[in-house]
């Protein structure tokens, strides 16, 4: 149900998918199984739209802790700082991105997409995650990975140093992997070897989210993916 303005509040999803990966990982096949999950609204990459959002809640705590515990007068630089709400903020955001980037329909309860640009956050990944885990209602993260010599070759990585990016994938999978076990309800590690030689491999990710799992639907996403 949308509200009189058309928009979808925060209270009337269900649940929130995240898939945490890098390019050429098999995250677009992932993508079309999520979508067989009854309800769910389920979208490609945005090009990182949602962490200049998590940047931008940010600045409003670090200015509401920082300069906002007293009220200042009028003419002081941070005047008003004391009024941001950082959790309200962040909530605000968080519809802002479901209604204008994500655009689920009426009846799509639960929400999610796909992002491969997590490697520019570095140190940070944590911090971003735990904001999104904070954020969004009842939140599942999907981290994939797969072969990195796979990865390495293919054309996405084709322009850079060949021994960078192995480093850099070792360490994406490293980070996914010390994620997953800060927050194992909250998440799964799929390889993209595992769900092509079985696809049933993922639906102990579907019983930890609560929705069905349906072989019929995925083993024909999956056959269509081998023929091309």
């Amino acid at each position: 149900m949308r509200n009189k303005m058309g928009n979808i509040k925060l209270n009337q999803i269900e649940g929130c998918v995240f898939i945490v990966t890098y390019g050429r990982s098999g995250s677009t096949l992932l993508q079309r199984i999520m979508q067989t999950i009854p309800g769910m609204c389920f979208r490609g990459e945005n090009s990182g739209a949602l962490e200049m959002l998590y940047r931008s809640a940010l600045c409003a705590s670090e200015t509401r802790n920082e300069f906002g515990q007293w009220k200042l007068p009028s003419e002081s630089p941070w005047h008003g700082a004391n009024l941001i709400n950082p959790t309200q903020y962040s909530a605000a955001l968080a519809e802002v991105f479901i209604n204008q980037i994500l655009n689920p329909g009426p009846k799509q309860k639960w929400i999610g997409f796909k992002e491969i640009r997590y490697d520019k956050l570095d140190d940070e990944l944590f911090s971003f995650l735990d904001w999104i885990f904070e954020t969004f209602p009842n939140p599942y993260f999907l981290f994939n990975t797969r072969n990195h010599s796979d990865v390495a070759n293919s054309a996405w990585w084709a322009q850079r140093d060949p021994d960078k990016v192995m480093t850099l994938l070792e360490k994406l999978d490293k980070r996914f992997e010390l994620y997953h076990w800060k927050r194992p309800d909250r998440s799964f590690i799929n390889t993209y070897e595992q769900l092509t030689e079985n696809p049933q491999s993922i639906e102990p990710f579907f019983r930890k989210m609560g929705v069905p799992y349906d072989g019929k639907k995925i083993k024909k996403i999956m056959q269509d993916q081998l023929i091309h």
